[in-house]
């Protein structure tokens, strides 16, 4: 039997907010789904690593860019 999990980033399992952004989870069973939103001039190792308390992000990532400018 196949179970069907349907959520919205509407009202996400977690949020976790920083100085220039923040983080909003959903957890789909065995998978979690990350939306990430940053303001302009945000950097890890300034923004979010001291709140981490790693160097790096230490989790594996696939990412798709919706909006914005590099």
């Amino acid at each position: 039997m196949i179970d069907i999990i349907m959520k919205r980033f509407d009202s996400p399992d977690q949020v976790r907010e920083f100085d220039k952004g923040k983080f909003e989870i959903i957890d789909m069973g065995k998978m979690t789904i990350g939306k990430a939103t940053y303001a302009p001039g945000w950097k890890w190792s300034i923004d979010v690593s001291p709140l981490s308390g790693t160097q790096f992000c230490e989790v594996e990532h696939l990412g798709m860019v919706l909006s914005g400018s590099a």
